[in-house]
């Protein structure tokens, strides 16, 4: 062992390490060095209680923190690997389970990870083929309620049998067809990952047999975020040795949208009535003028555990508060107090402008731009959803899995081939009919012993020569997997399909393209080592799980821009939120309810607690919303720091009571408590669901879902008598 490893920790951290045996649940309030606990802790398993790697299993929430486990671990313990570490993401842990014990739920370890768009395309499909109209009926309502239904373990069945509404209805077939057409493309989604495995586990003796010994301790990071099948899977994994350690923080779960469960903190004390509670409540990296302000807000919540976070930091600067007149004075003010930190040595590395949604920041990058300042921006167009990956990774998914029908039509005609849009829909229409996935469905469509009669108008003789070229490459590809590595099964790809002539003639921007996919081919370097097979499944899985905050440059000379969400788990020596305001922070989305309004108050917490030394919080008098311009409402946050905390920047001709004054509302603040997906009652027509929103001048225009015979109708929300059930 290269140092004690309870040097240098404080008592709460200690019996954290030192208490081994038994469920654990650990309150960590932020910067209470929560991540060098948890490593010294299955340090001090490995080396003192003589437990192998092996047999500790640690899950986190993304892949940036589980790399940062195993390197802390690696310089923790001599001569350990650390790709004998066991931590990982709940996703990545729940496809690594299912590529190896997936045959005994019928999943080939072929399948394919659809992300989010993918979702959506098969979604849209779907919704093609039963004739439901995208315009009245958005296909991202249908993909939410989708995947928080597969969250809580509601089958299609079960929603099928338990409908109020007609959008029920279409949501009950529309999730069985889904269903269906996943396990035909031999696919999951997210959710499916972790769904399958809780299946795996239910059903089969795979845990009992293989997993329940070997994962002799289970350590679950964040627990605050998750969501009932992840929950669900922590206890199975533990549940011989009881060994389950969850360290998380009520104060800072922000996930509810992803279906995350903050009661599952309530739930393990209820589950487990013999479990330790040990509270980390000393904070090592806000001022203290910085806590104590964060503190006095959070203790408006209701659903918390309490922690009394305190420091020995020194009180620091007052929290800074400006308002602007518009978005622009904004962000001129927050470059003018970037260039200020610049001045006290403060690098830009260590400053982070956040904001509540991606679309805040265009402001702050023109500024950036205009003056000079660089910048990194976090979930702005994510590498491997740039065309040219995304065309190249369609071509490995349909080498990996003929079936993956997504990733087909996506490059069936990239090149262009002279297959349009009719000559795709038909073959998908084929595939329909036959039952089969698309490119079975070009198999047989092509071959000489026809299995359905075709029109001759349908498929064009130089188009089944066209279509029988693009699946003799795939297979000729195929046939080399046992020949080649990754790398260059990625290199035939490219040179049998002419991608680079492709990019080089046909796309914008050329070099800049080819670039990315030299990038693409450096980060598959990795996955070489090992069996094609077997490295083109991981590296192929590695991108499906891939998150935006995995490719931030932490010791870039450049300033941060980020979601408040995306900065979970981050630290900044000076951090900026931006737009304060009703129906930004909290969103308007959340304003008619008392819960949702209080992850928005845990979300603002959870963005002051990232600042270190100095906090600024800004919004503007005016602001843009729905293409129009309005005034806006202080944050009710605002009001609830102490103002011995504050130092208020005033305009000219304006004093401290303007900036905490309500505007008079509008038409539009009084529509932002509708959302989409909201259930609601009209005097007139009765029950209903608002399936979208638009905005029509100064106000909003709702269509509702009304039940059976009253249908659709379209309300401006203004002049509508609807209320919110």
């Amino acid at each position: 062992m290269k140092n004690n490893l309870l040097k240098n920790l404080n008592d709460p951290q200690k019996e954290v390490v030192t208490t081994i045996n038994g469920p654990l649940l650990v309150v960590a309030g932020p910067g209470s060095g929560k991540t060098r606990t948890i490593t010294h802790r299955i340090a001090y398993l490995i080396e003192n209680n003589k437990c192998s790697s092996e047999n500790i299993i640690a899950m986190t929430f993304t892949n940036k923190a589980a790399e940062e486990m195993k390197s802390r671990l690696s310089s923790l313990i001599d001569q350990i690997n650390p790709d004998a570490i066991h931590a990982s993401t709940f996703h990545s842990f729940c496809a690594r389970t299912l590529r190896i014990y997936g045959d005994h739920i019928n999943i080939s370890s072929d399948f394919s990870i659809y992300d989010d768009l993918d979702q959506l395309a098969l979604i849209k499909q779907i919704m093609n083929e039963l004739e439901i109209d995208q315009k009245k009926f958005l296909p991202k309502i249908f993909q939410s309620n989708i995947s928080a239904a597969k969250s809580k373990l509601l089958t299609y069945e079960y929603i099928a049998s338990n409908t109020e509404s007609y959008f029920d209805e279409l949501l009950a077939r529309i999730y069985a067809k889904y269903s269906l057409k996943l396990t035909q493309l031999n696919s999951l989604d997210f959710d499916d990952l972790l769904l399958k495995v809780y299946s795996l586990f239910s059903e089969t003796t795979i845990l009992e047999n293989q997993l329940k010994e070997r994962y002799k301790h289970v350590l679950v990071d964040e627990f605050q975020d998750t969501n009932l099948v992840q929950y669900k899977i922590a206890k199975m994994l533990s549940s011989s040795n009881r060994n389950l350690c969850v360290v998380g923080d009520p104060d800072q779960s922000i996930y509810s949208w992803r279906n995350a469960d903050v009661r599952n903190l309530i739930k393990f004390q209820e589950d487990f009535p013999d479990s330790k509670t040990i509270s980390l409540s000393e904070n090592y990296r806000s001022s203290s003028v910085i806590l104590s302000a964060a503190k006095k807000l959070i203790e408006v919540n209701t659903l918390r555990i309490k922690n009394e976070l305190w420091t020995k930091n020194k009180i620091g600067d007052p929290i800074v508060i400006k308002e602007a007149f518009n978005q622009e004075d904004e962000a001129a003010f927050v470059i003018n107090e970037i260039k200020k930190l610049l001045t006290k040595n403060i690098p830009l590395n260590e400053i982070a402008i956040m904001y509540r949604v991606n679309a805040q920041s265009r402001a702050i990058e023109n500024a950036c731009l205009k003056f000079g300042i660089p910048y990194q921006i976090i979930g702005s167009l994510k590498f491997y959803r740039r065309q040219e990956i995304k065309d190249l990774t369609s071509y490995l998914r349909v080498i990996n899995n003929p079936n993956d029908d997504i990733s087909l039509t996506r490059i069936i005609n990239i090149p262009a081939k002279g297959i349009g849009k009719k000559t795709i829909e038909r073959i998908k229409n084929s595939a329909e009919f036959l039952n089969t996935s698309i490119y079975s469905a070009i198999e047989i469509l092509t071959s000489d012993k026809k299995e359905i009669e075709l029109n001759s108008e349908n498929i064009s003789p130089s188009q089944q020569k066209t279509l029988i070229n693009v699946l003799n490459i795939f297979s000729k590809i195929r046939s080399q997997i046992k020949n080649l590595n990754l790398l260059e099964i990625i290199d035939l790809t490219l040179e049998l399909f002419s991608y680079e002539n492709h990019v080089r003639n046909t796309q914008e921007n050329p070099e800049e393209k080819w670039e990315n996919i030299k990038e693409f081919r450096i980060s598959a370097q990795e996955f070489i080592d090992t069996d094609t097979k077997e490295s083109l499944n991981n590296f192929l899985e590695n991108i499906s799980l891939v998150s935006d905050i995995d490719s931030m440059e932490e010791n870039s000379k450049k300033a941060t821009l980020i979601t408040l969400h995306q900065s979970k788990g981050l630290e900044y020596k000076a951090v900026f939120i931006i737009g304060m305001e009703e129906g930004l922070l909290p969103h308007s989305r959340s304003l008619e309810s008392i819960e949702q309004i209080e992850e928005e108050r845990r979300l603002f917490y959870v963005g002051m607690t990232r600042a270190k030394t100095n906090l600024f919080l800004t919004r503007s008098f005016k602001h843009g919303i729905w293409g129009e311009t309005r005034v806006g409402i202080p944050s009710r946050f605002l009001k609830e720091i102490p103002r011995d905390s504050i130092d208020v920047k005033l305009n000219k001709n304006q004093n401290k009571s303007e900036i905490q004054t309500k505007p008079k509302s509008n038409k539009i603040e009084n529509t932002i408590r509708f959302k989409t997906g909201d259930k609601v009652t009209h005097s007139k027509f009765g029950k209903g669901l608002i399936i979208s929103l638009n905005p029509v001048k100064t106000d909003c225009e709702a269509t509702i879902a009304f039940k059976k015979p009253i249908g659709i109708k379209k309300l401006l929300l203004s002049l509508a008598n609807i209320e919110k059930i």
